[in-house]
């Protein structure tokens, strides 16, 4: 299990790091370790041009979200650098997009998810609630839960008058999400009617 969790964090940190420009802009930061020191030394201008771009957003836009006003911004892309903290909500609104595209299927559809309002959060555009930890939480929360099953997932079913209770008829399940929805289940067409 452990393994598991550093090949899933190691390939999230690569496709953040392609966010936010990859090898082009950031050179060879791929790794956490690398990343979490580019971060904290300020992350290259570029990444939050390269960001925006894929985001199809105003480079104030995605700006403000960071944390960055208009005039620092034409000051952070004369010096060509981020400051630590302006890179550290870089990366939250990166990785965002990365749990997005992961969740929904695609960069595309991260991007598009990421601007339109959601009413699991009250209305609000997930982009716009990014310019606080609690604001990603929130959206974190809200893609989570979109994740927990998938098409093909299998799930176990318990039904029974109340489950765990002596005396009483359960039954469990096991069914794969998605086979059911225009009919019976496959492991139920071949069952004979019941009278």
């Amino acid at each position: 299990m452990a393994l598991e969790w550093c090949q899933m964090a190691t390939t999230a940190e690569t496709e953040v790091a392609a966010l936010l420009g990859g090898r082009k802009v950031l050179g060879g930061i791929t790794d956490a370790a690398d990343l979490v020191e580019a971060v904290r030394q300020g992350l290259p201008y570029a990444s939050l041009e390269a960001l925006t771009q894929l985001l199809q957003a105003d480079l104030s836009k995605v700006g403000g979200v960071v944390g960055i006003a208009p005039r620092t911004l034409a000051r952070r892309r004369h010096e060509k650098l981020l400051s630590p903290i302006e890179s550290d909500r870089l990366y939250r609104v990166a990785y965002v997009l990365h749990l997005a595209a992961s969740t929904l299927g695609g960069v595309d559809k991260g991007r598009v998810w990421l601007q339109r309002a959601n009413r699991a959060l009250g209305g609000a555009i997930p982009l716009s609630l990014l310019d606080t930890e609690i604001g990603e939480r929130k959206v974190e929360e809200v893609l989570l839960r979109e994740k927990r099953c998938q098409k093909g997932d299998l799930v176990v079913i318990v039904a029974g008058s109340p489950p765990g209770v002596s005396g009483t008829t359960n039954a469990l399940r096991l069914h794969r999400v998605g086979d059911a929805i225009f009919g019976r289940a496959p492991a139920y067409q071949d069952d004979p009617p019941l009278v």
